[in-house]
């Protein structure tokens, strides 16, 4: 008899014990349910703004839809000419309408600062007169400047003490320097298309830097181009791409 009590007491423990697994179980569920239903919800409440165009609070400046951003928000620019260089200090995206017909004009034209990260660009004519930098990156991190035309500035991209920025896509042409990187770490230089520079890229004091299946105008057609720099403002280095591509991309 007493067996049979101590058996019947073990078997009721087991099944308390497998209630109480399943309902935690449940819990937890329930909780990383509503942690992605939030996720949904902080990722709803990123908003787009709008620069240009017709529609009712639209922004004349991209330097004003900037201000009034907040990170993670996505800016919109509608065609046409901006005449107005900016800056960047927070998260966003900034996208243009149409790559040839959304023009930024001018001289020092966008300028991302510290502490600036995840930032992208997509989708502009950045448009100089010979000097000044057309993107000029300092001290941000993850910045990610694709599908751009980048014509006639001093120095196309300018990185300066900047980490994980990915410049791919691109079109730079007509600098004086088509990219130079100063005490910058672990960017990735992809697809883009240099041609028409006087140098087409350089850099000082930058390491772990990674250049990958760009167009050459100065390429020699075979083995991989060289990238010309400096180690400790004195020493003379080099890094390699690779995998030049032979073709200019049709971008």
């Amino acid at each position: 008899m007493g067996d049979k009590i101590t058996s019947n007491s073990y078997s009721i423990k087991i099944l308390v014990l497998t209630i109480c697994f399943f309902l935690i179980s449940t819990g937890f569920h329930s909780v990383n349910g509503t942690s992605q239903k939030s996720q949904s919800v902080m990722t709803l409440e990123n908003t787009v703004l709008y620069v240009g165009g017709t529609g009712p609070g639209n922004y004349t400046t991209i330097q004003d839809a900037i201000d009034n951003a907040t990170r993670g928000d996505t800016i919109f620019v509608y065609k046409g000419t901006y005449y107005e260089p900016f800056e960047i200090r927070k998260s966003i995206t900034l996208v243009g309408e149409h790559k040839n017909k959304t023009i930024i004009q001018g001289n020092s034209l966008i300028s991302i600062y510290y502490p600036a990260e995840n930032v992208t660009i997509r989708n502009f004519t950045i448009q100089g007169r010979s000097y000044g930098a057309g993107v000029l990156i300092n001290g941000a991190v993850r910045v990610h400047i694709d599908e751009n035309y980048i014509v006639n500035h001093g120095t196309g991209v300018l990185l300066l003490f900047a980490f994980q920025i990915n410049i791919s896509k691109n079109s730079i042409s007509g600098c004086e320097n088509g990219m130079y990187l100063f005490h910058s770490f672990l960017n990735v230089i992809w697809k883009n298309n240099f041609y028409e520079h006087l140098l087409s890229a350089h850099f000082r004091g930058s390491f772990l830097n990674r250049w990958v299946g760009n167009y050459w105008d100065t390429w020699i057609g075979f083995g991989p181009k060289l990238i010309w720099g400096k180690i400790l403002y004195k020493t003379q280095w080099f890094n390699f791409d690779f995998s030049a591509s032979a073709d200019v991309y049709d971008y």
